[in-house]
Parts: C-alpha cells; structure tokens; sequence
C-alpha cells in the first residue's frame, strides 16, 4: 500500500497534534540550558535542570501510560498536556527563579505530558487499515524525525536571537493547542485485554527491556549532543570579535537541524517495504 493510501484528513489533523505536543519535549533539555546559561554556573545548573526534566518523563511515562485506560484516552492526555504546558510556561515566565523552583516545574514539564507520545501513536495508527500498519508507522517515524531536526534548531535560533525565555514560553503555548487539537481526534482506541495471554502488563514491559536498551543507547548520543551544543556555541562565540559575530552564531541552529534530517527518507523507504 502506498502513503498517498493512508494519508487523510484526520491523519492531517493527528500529525497536527502531534507537532504541538511533540516540539515542547524535544526543544525542552536545550531550552532549559539556555534559560540559565547567563547565570553564575549556568551550564552546569541547565545540564541539571535537563536532567531532571528527562527524569521526570521516566517516572511519568510508565506510571501514567500503564493506567491508561484505551477506550477513553483523550481526558487523561488532555489533563498531562495542560500540566505541561502551565510547567512550560512558569519555566519561561519565572527564569530568574529559585533553581528548587526551576527544578520542580522541569520534572513537571516532564512528568506531566510522559504518555502523550505513546497515546498519540496509537491514535494515529488507528486511523490506518491493518494492512497498512508500517505506512502509518514510518509516517509517525518521519514526523518524529522531522521535529526533532526542527525543535532545536528553533529553540536555539529563539534564545540566542530573541530571548533565552522565548522557547519556554512558546512550548508552552504549542503544548496548549495541542490540547485543544485532542478534541479533533478520536476519544481513544480499541484494546483487546485477552491478547495478553493472561500477563499483566509490568511483565510484559519487562521483557521488552532489549528494546528499551536499545532506544536509550540509539539517543544517548543525541541527548549528550544537545547538552554540550550550548557551551560549544559559547566557546564559538568568544572566537568571534567584531562585526557580523551574532549573525555567525544564529548560523548554527540550521547546522544543528542537519541532525536527524537524513532518517526521514530511510523512514520513508523502511515503510515501502513488506518486512517492516
């Protein structure tokens, strides 16, 4: 089955949704080294403040996603998101808080949102037929790529160019239109129990654990690379005297989106295949 097959509007109205809840968390580690970088100590404190907001999503994502419940999805993701994105916006309109304060709206900026990417994953696979299930899958693969080429480059361009705050307060404002978005989709999706074999849903996640070794190593890289890019752009940027400096430094937000840009076309052509 070809994409053209499985494109519609409601996959339209789902990627849309998707974008807004999606760019907050993959801006969010960079956007908090820029918050306080200009602090005394700065990178080591936003290096931290990263850090807990990743910690926030580990205790989030498993917690929240594991009560779920599939057929009414949509209330449970509505209220994570609207957390968020008040935890988003105190982040980017309180930046010279206490970091005990700082810290706390980073764990709940990711705690909050943590089972929204995987709800909305299987929203938008409900929208493809079965036999069309990698074609919707590499389509949620291309856009996940897709915004985490876009999302840091943004947020660097914004807190470099305009204000450390601005990408903060921005993912907060997109996180809360993908609340209203929620109502465009399907309230949730069809979940079978008995397919388990009579496992409870904690054993089944621990034996997946190969696939989550996996993932973390795969991004453990892009992870590191997002930390140390700020302290780069600093290093770059005592380089540059004179004239035409912060035009050379607003250069490298489109350099930092060449990252993940070339996995779209191998997503593409993974979901052309049969095997995928």
């Amino acid at each position: 089955m070809s994409y053209r097959e499985v494109v519609s509007g409601g996959v339209v109205r789902w990627g849309a949704v998707a974008v807004g809840a999606r760019m907050p968390v993959a801006a969010a580690p960079l956007a908090l080294v820029f918050l306080v970088r200009e602090r005394p100590g700065g990178y080591a404190l936003g290096a931290v403040l990263a850090a807990v907001y990743v910690v926030g999503e580990i205790v989030g994502a498993p917690l929240l996603g594991m009560r779920m419940r599939p057929e009414r999805a949509r209330p449970q993701l509505a209220w994570g998101l609207a957390v968020g994105a008040v935890a988003f916006g105190a982040l980017g309109l309180l930046p010279g808080a206490h970091p005990v304060v700082l810290g706390a709206f980073a764990f709940l900026a990711g705690a909050a949102p943590a089972a929204a990417p995987g709800g909305l994953r299987a929203l938008g696979d409900r929208h493809g037929a079965d036999k069309a299930v990698a074609q919707a899958l590499s389509l949620e693969s291309i856009l996940t790529f897709g915004i985490w080429a876009v999302a840091p480059a943004a947020a660097t361009g914004l807190a470099l160019g305009v204000s450390p705050a601005l990408p903060l307060v921005s993912a907060g404002v997109l996180m809360a239109a993908a609340v209203a978005g929620l109502w465009l989709l399907p309230e949730g999706w069809h979940s079978d129990a008995d397919d388990r074999g009579g496992e409870s849903m904690a054993r089944i996640l621990i034996r997946a654990w190969p696939i989550f070794v996996t993932g973390a190593a795969s991004l453990s890289m892009l992870a590191l690379a997002e930390l140390v890019l700020p302290a780069l752009l600093e290093q770059r940027a005592a380089r540059w005297a004179g004239r035409g400096r912060s035009s050379r430094r607003s250069r490298w937000a489109p350099r930092w989106g060449r990252s993940c840009t070339g996995c779209g076309p191998g997503r593409a052509a993974c979901g052309r295949r049969a095997w995928c």
